[in-house]
């Protein structure tokens, strides 16, 4: 299968709409095992310290988060931290840290 590459463009989020950044995500399924999923990019906009993130079962953002679906959840397991086995695939707990610049 090779590698699989796709990338989100994020617009908004806060209050103000100054959110914005590219995001990849990258799976290299040569490499075997459960092809783990890397994500990475840079985000400006954001207010200083501790983001979640989380990935949305649908790409559609025609009405903001209202209509991207549930975190997406292949497995159907419940609801989780980030440390735990039973929890949604999408659900990426507290992974961004901006600084003061409000740049992650």
């Amino acid at each position: 299968m090779g590698i699989v590459k796709a990338v989100a463009v994020i617009s908004g989020g806060d209050s103000n709409n100054n959110v914005r950044g590219p995001i990849q995500f990258l799976q290299d399924f040569n490499r075997g095992g459960g092809a783990a999923t890397l994500v990475k990019g840079r985000i400006t906009g954001l207010t200083p310290g501790l983001h979640g993130f989380h990935i949305h079962a649908l790409g559609d953002t025609t009405n903001g988060c209202n209509s991207t679906g549930p975190h997406f959840n292949p497995l159907k397991r419940d609801h989780g931290a980030p440390s735990d086995q039973n929890r949604h695939a999408g659900d990426l707990g507290n992974i961004i840290i901006a600084g003061a610049d409000g740049v992650s």
